[in-house]
């Protein structure tokens, strides 16, 4: 049987020297568990919340009915270091980075599901050799490192 998420992460908090007091909580999102912060400069701390972006950002009245419909397939479950939101998308379960700086329209493919979120943030976790990452993320969701997509971009950071 495999060893769970939590206990591979506290493993690796471990491995790594992460001392006692500054080790991730873990939230959970949909029965799965995700690190309360993790690299690169991610935090789910929405993640049990179960909130869609307009409830997060701003009040219900400052959005329109047309931006509130075309952002509720989205379930926010964290940001990102510069205040994107990480969302679940509703419609196919996939994880996404959507800009809050340009009114919330780009949207950046990040995982094919909160699974695959999970096992991405663990080979990330302390990773210093990109040819290494991308050939994990490869066997966890090969999607994930296509051109231009969030884990592309962060893997060419990797050793910088």
């Amino acid at each position: 049987m495999e060893e769970s998420f939590e206990k591979r992460w506290s493993d690796k908090e471990t491995a790594l020297g992460v001392p006692p007091d500054i080790r991730a909580n873990m939230l959970s999102f949909g029965g799965l568990l995700l690190p309360s912060e993790a690299a690169p400069f991610l935090s789910f701390d929405k993640a049990e919340d179960v909130k869609r972006i307009f409830e997060v950002y701003g009040s219900s009245w400052e959005w329109s009915d047309k931006d509130k419909e075309r952002l509720s397939p989205y379930i926010m479950i964290g940001s990102d270091g510069s205040g994107n939101p990480i969302c679940q998308r509703n419609t196919d379960k996939a994880v996404v980075l959507i800009d809050h700086d340009d009114g919330f329209n780009s949207v950046s493919f990040v995982n094919s599901g909160v699974q695959q979120l999970q096992e991405s943030l663990l080979a990330y976790f302390g990773e210093r050799d990109a040819e290494r990452f991308l050939s994990e993320m490869q066997k966890i969701d090969p999607k994930a490192i296509e051109p231009e997509s969030f884990w592309s971009i962060e893997a060419k950071v990797i050793g910088a």
